[in-house]
């Protein structure tokens, strides 16, 4: 949903709105009883108030 609203906003010429988490995908490790797996980062963005 996030998604789709970024790509409407962009489409219409209007700035996309800012998220305050972003993710980031890390390098794939193999863990016991699960297989491969790819951990991703969650961080906090410094978004200033509106």
């Amino acid at each position: 949903e996030a998604a789709e609203a970024a790509a409407a906003a962009e489409k219409e010429g209007e700035e996309p709105p800012t998220y305050r988490f972003a993710l980031q995908p890390m390098w794939q490790r193999p863990v016991r009883g699960l297989g491969v797996v790819e951990p991703w980062l969650l961080t906090r963005r410094d978004v200033a108030p509106s």
